[in-house]
């Protein structure tokens, strides 16, 4: 499953939003964070080491993470997506980021087309097996990069198929392998930061896990930190 880390300055808008739109994909996991200190969950290593692919707002981001997480970015492909502070979500935001993060994902892991329904995958084809199209208006009409359209129009003509392939069985968290002991653990204490929570995780189950893990534990959960991702209660 790709991991898909967005980046913005304080993770109140911009990356939370494109976490929003592309967590909608089962099987893409995605995340978000903030560069600043003071960001709703700040950027830090744990992080960056989990990304496939980290896209950030505006090329500044890009380059302050490269200046202070350097010897993290072994083999970590960084993309600006030129998204302004002044942002608005828009059907026009919309379709340039998924171009982008679509194109980007498809071509690091080639696993991004699983996600279409066979309904969609068929729809698709019709609609450019019926001529007086392209596959770039194809791609257009259903939100979709071109070269999903190609990769589908391939697998159509080789194998006379649409079906995706089968995936691996999705692997358990070990945190919710402990799900309502964690859970009495956050309840009891609502001002924990993710940072404490991993170490009272680690002190009353004997379970390790990283801020990360726990991030999404909370997100699956639907339980919100009003407190920052890391450091020392004020």
């Amino acid at each position: 499953m790709p991991k898909i880390l967005f980046v913005c300055a304080q993770n109140k808008l911009r990356s939370p939003t494109a976490e929003t739109i592309f967590s909608r994909f089962d099987q893409l996991d995605c995340l978000s964070a903030g560069i600043h200190p003071s960001a709703n969950n700040p950027l830090d290593r744990e992080l960056i080491a989990w990304a496939d692919v980290i896209f950030v707002m505006e090329k500044k981001h890009k380059a302050k993470i490269q200046q202070r997480f350097r010897s993290s970015l072994s083999g970590k492909r960084i993309i600006s997506l030129d998204i302004p502070d002044q942002f608005q979500y828009t059907a026009f935001a919309y379709n340039k980021w998924h171009d982008i993060v679509i194109s980007v994902v498809e071509l690091s892991s080639g696993k991004l087309m699983s996600l279409y329904s066979l309904d969609l995958r068929r729809k698709i084809v019709e609609a450019y097996e019926k001529g007086d199209t392209s596959i770039r208006k194809v791609a257009k009409q259903f939100s979709i990069s071109p070269e999903t359209v190609r990769r589908l129009l391939n697998l159509y003509r080789s194998t006379g198929s649409l079906a995706p392939k089968k995936c691996g069985t999705k692997r358990v968290s070990i945190l919710s392998q402990h799900e309502e002991a964690i859970l009495e653990i956050v309840e009891t204490n609502p001002d924990f930061t993710l940072r404490e929570y991993c170490e009272e995780v680690q002190e009353k189950l004997g379970v390790s896990s990283n801020t990360s893990m726990m991030h999404r534990f909370l997100k699956h959960h639907d339980t919100s930190l009003k407190k920052k991702l890391t450091g020392a209660r004020k």
